[in-house]
């Protein structure tokens, strides 16, 4: 007969709450990659910007060229400002779950060295089990020999 941990219920609850968890962090990180790329091409395009503005400024002067290009550069510095500010954001929602997926895997490691626990005892009781019995039948063995032996 196989032993039932009693708390086998909770157990699995524990273990799909840190997949569920596990699942949800993933999304995070992959949120914020691609929060990163974007922030990198929008460094990458000021970068642009700047270095067209630089060269507009040398030689003949487009004055409505070079206004054009400081309002992008304005416009791509906020849109910068911006992502800066959801992937910092993003970075406290990562370590917000980082913390209740070690706080979720720990509860489940301890249910799982209870489950171990339990299944030691266990065995351990059907040892003790199985020598009584191992025990019981030698006396019963000895006994039947010395009854026959009187006879």
């Amino acid at each position: 007969m196989p032993l039932e941990f009693p708390l086998q219920v909770v157990l699995d609850y524990r273990d799909r709450l840190v997949d569920a968890l596990e699942i949800e962090m993933s999304c995070l990180l992959n949120a914020r990659q691609r929060a990163q790329d974007l922030l990198d091409a929008l460094k990458g395009e000021l970068a642009n910007l700047y270095n067209e503005l630089r060269c507009s400024q040398t030689g003949d002067l487009d004055l409505v060229k070079i206004g054009q290009l400081r309002a992008n550069i304005e416009y791509v510095d906020d849109f910068i400002a911006r992502q800066e500010g959801k992937i910092a954001r993003l970075d406290q929602q990562i370590e917000a779950k980082r913390q209740e997926l070690i706080k979720a895997r720990q509860d489940e490691e301890m249910l799982e060295i209870l489950k171990e626990k339990a299944i030691e005892a266990y065995e351990e009781d059907q040892k003790l089990k199985e020598s009584r019995a191992q025990d019981d039948i030698y006396i019963t063995s000895h006994y039947q020999k010395l009854v026959k032996e009187k006879e």
